[in-house]
């Protein structure tokens, strides 16, 4: 009889074989993919000419200008020209990457080579979510997402880390008590940023906290969370925000939205609001 022997666990997957890992079927592995509940893994070839700066450490201007291009598809020549400052935290790439659907649609590139069409995005995140930036030789990078054949990906792969992660969910981030903000320094002589980024914030909390910037930029006040909501709708275009159901006659409290895909809540609006807007800002 043969001895057993211990393999090494795996540590990535493909569509099927993920979703065998999990016992679901391919359809709810790419439904998971799709809704962004599961994210996408990139492995990190060339590593070590790549340094990692998280979202949070740049310098207002160069975040700034890398949130700017969201859903503008930028050529590779513009997002090259963004330059990495000399003190800011760099870190060595770990060995993946990941991205949401969300996340590729609204921070991609496209690059064509003849009859075929490359993608790059230059915002992904950490095992954790936390958001972060590639640089190489000082400039902002575009990592490769995949090569893209009619309508078929090829090439996807989910790591079994991110599977356990979603199989065995830490305590849900929407009902979670309130992350104390960090602070960032300001440049001298201007004004402070009332909104701040939490420790780890997500790509909604990126959204949030940029506009709510953008409105206090733009009209030299704070907002209350309906004016804010409102500057919201405004921009909605610009990053997918909407009223679900507006026909309705509802409660202020009962509404909904939808950010870049995210259902919304008027409650969880306000939970987030108040997070990012430090208590001796609060204009609610």
């Amino acid at each position: 009889m043969r001895p057993e022997v211990a393999l090494p666990l795996r540590k990535h997957f493909d569509v099927e074989s993920a979703a065998a890992y999990l016992g679901i079927s391919k359809a709810d592995l790419e439904y998971y993919l799709e809704e962004g509940m599961l994210r996408h893994a990139l492995a990190m070839h060339d590593s070590e000419q790549t340094l990692v700066v998280y979202l949070r450490d740049l310098p207002d201007e160069t975040r700034d200008n890398i949130l700017g291009m969201r859903g503008q598809s930028p050529d590779l020549g513009k997002l090259r020209a963004i330059k990495l400052a000399a003190k800011v935290p760099r870190h060595a790439c770990p060995e993946f990457l990941y991205v949401t659907n969300q996340q590729m649609a609204r921070f991609q590139i496209s690059e064509e080579f003849g009859s075929k069409e490359d993608q790059r995005c230059f915002l992904l995140s950490d095992l954790d979510g936390e958001p972060l930036t590639l640089w190489r030789d000082g400039r902002l990078h575009a990592e490769w997402l995949w090569k893209l054949t009619g309508s078929t990906l090829a090439g996807i792969r989910v790591t079994r880390e991110e599977l356990d992660r979603l199989s065995s969910p830490a305590e849900d981030s929407e009902s979670a008590p309130t992350i104390e903000p960090e602070t960032k320094a300001e440049e001298p002589g201007s004004p402070p940023s009332p909104f701040v980024f939490p420790n780890k914030p997500d790509e909604t909390a990126i959204t949030l906290v940029d506009y709510g910037n953008r409105y206090f930029k733009e009209k030299n006040q704070i907002p209350t969370l309906d004016q804010f909501i409102v500057y919201l709708l405004d921009h909605g275009s610009e990053i997918d925000f909407r009223r679900l159901n507006p026909e309705k006659n509802t409660n202020k409290g009962d509404m909904r939205y939808s950010l870049n895909g995210k259902l919304l809540a008027y409650r969880n609006m306000k939970r987030r609001f108040n997070t990012y807007l430090p208590s001796d800002n609060d204009q609610n």
